[in-house]
């Protein structure tokens, strides 16, 4: 059975706030998110300047935000903790492939970004709360883990195919759109992805419903990538 914790960690939510400000990906901006003066500050910031800058400006928003952190140790915990066999279950049965790590950390961010990540049988995630919505947080916690499986047990495979590691980052994420596919009697919310990849989600999901076979599905994925990654790139 993998282990699930939830977690509140500031060190790892300033870290995400300074990230995501100066990395922008997917055709996103996403210090356009926040306030344009919090933005400045982090914008090219060394990490230790936005760690003093972010160390009383989240004191003051924690404080005003009780009810997402509520929320966070509540209502999201438990809706995870009620789905997770069915959550896991699916993913296994969708990939034809066992879950690949034994431990997931789950923490809260305060940033309007889920970033990701793992080492040592362990992969984490940050997620925001998103308007106090247990099916939008589930389907956030689904798109990442369609990431941890497509890292996993793809990636590799796409480079054998010859695809460049840019352009298999816009397949690993457009490829989450096989949660509307195959979680719609699970989580009561649609994975919506990037505007940059909507044409290419459109035609995945096509040819998934015609294979629904992960070992069919990948390869002419790969194809499907090329003959949209001039749209891709110039976006």
């Amino acid at each position: 059975m993998v282990a699930v914790e939830f977690r509140v960690s500031r060190a790892r939510d300033q870290w995400n706030w300074w990230h995501a400000c100066n990395t922008p990906a997917w055709g996103v901006d996403w210090s356009a998110l926040i306030a344009p003066g919090v933005a400045a500050r982090l914008r090219g910031a060394k990490r230790g300047d936005a760690d003093r800058f972010l160390r009383d400006y989240l004191d003051d928003l924690y404080r005003s935000r009780t009810a997402d952190l509520a929320f966070f140790r509540g209502p999201a915990r438990s809706a995870w903790r009620d789905r997770q066999e069915a959550i896991l279950a699916r993913l296994e049965k969708t990939h034809q492939r066992p879950f690949p790590v034994e431990r997931i950390v789950v923490y809260y961010t305060s940033f309007p970004r889920a970033p990701y990540g793992y080492s040592k049988g362990t992969f984490w995630i940050a997620s925001p709360v998103f308007d106090h919505s247990a099916e939008r947080f589930l389907a956030a916690i689904v798109h990442e883990l369609f990431h941890l499986f497509f890292e996993w047990y793809y990636w590799e495979a796409c480079r054998e195919r010859g695809l460049a590691d840019g352009l298999i980052g816009h397949l690993k994420e457009a490829v989450t759109v096989l949660s509307n596919e195959e979680f719609q009697d699970i989580i009561l919310f649609r994975d919506e992805g990037y505007a940059v990849h909507a044409a290419l989600r459109r035609d995945l999901a096509a040819l998934w419903r015609n294979t629904r076979d992960i070992a069919a599905f990948l390869p002419a994925a790969c194809a499907l990538l090329e003959r949209h990654s001039p749209g891709i790139m110039r976006s």
